[in-house]
């Protein structure tokens, strides 16, 4: 059983709104955003992304991956949970680094598109680290790299796509809880620490993370992404 407290918000008649924002590259609209509003979400995790093919795929490093797509421009199909998508986007972003053309192939959502990829009917995807690693373990698919600089406990033997010859690419999802504008700033802290009270409990050494920043101004500060992925 969890503990349990008591929140100071209890009787608030507030909602919030409690979701995700996905992002790719070295840079991060939403700090500037949230500096200058003041109300800074407070950060709950990031997730890196696995490229991954597979079984069926000869290409298994990003060197022989990139001969490839050069190879056959327009032709090497990556798969994506949707249009826009955090897959998507890091796809996009390869394709610029490597100065390379590919096959966009939208799904509608990771699931599909992880049986696509098994089957042979797509051949590549950079996928969230969450749901692709649980069939990377068991041999379905195939881990090439990993989207950030730091290779992940989870996957010590996969290198990165720095290790791979590109020292800029860094892709992730980030997750934070956002609430309404305007929100009283002894509101949002009294929800920043409710938060890392609850991700303080015994139950979070199941999952890697680096604790939240003390409170939201600390965490719209925030802007070394390194330091907020190194867990």
């Amino acid at each position: 059983m969890l503990p349990r407290f008591q929140s100071p918000l209890r009787e608030q008649k507030s909602w919030l709104w409690c979701g995700f924002a996905q992002t790719a590259g070295p840079t991060r609209s939403g700090f500037s955003k949230a500096k200058a509003s003041g109300q800074g979400p407070p950060f709950i995790r990031a997730l890196l992304h696995l490229l991954v093919c597979g079984p069926q795929q000869a290409a298994r490093t990003v060197k022989d991956l990139v001969a490839l797509c050069r190879a056959n421009p327009g032709k090497v199909a990556f798969g994506s949970a949707g249009n826009g998508s955090a897959q998507h986007l890091a796809l996009e972003m390869f394709k610029l680094a490597a100065k390379v053309d590919a096959l966009h192939v939208p799904y509608k959502g990771s699931g599909p598109m992880l049986t696509d990829l098994m089957g042979g009917q797509i051949q590549y995807s950079f996928d969230t680290m969450t749901a692709a690693t649980p069939h990377v373990k068991s041999g379905k698919i195939i881990a090439i790299a990993q989207t950030r600089a730091k290779r992940s406990a989870g996957h010590p033997n996969v290198p990165t796509m720095v290790e791979s010859g590109f020292p800029d690419y860094e892709a992730t999802t980030w997750y934070g809880l956002a609430g309404p504008a305007h929100l009283p700033a002894a509101m949002v802290k009294h929800i920043n620490e409710d938060l890392n009270k609850v991700l303080a409990q015994k139950w979070q050494p199941l999952i890697e993370r680096k604790p939240a920043p003390a409170d939201a101004d600390e965490w719209a500060k925030k802007k070394d992404k390194k330091n907020l992925l190194e867990r």
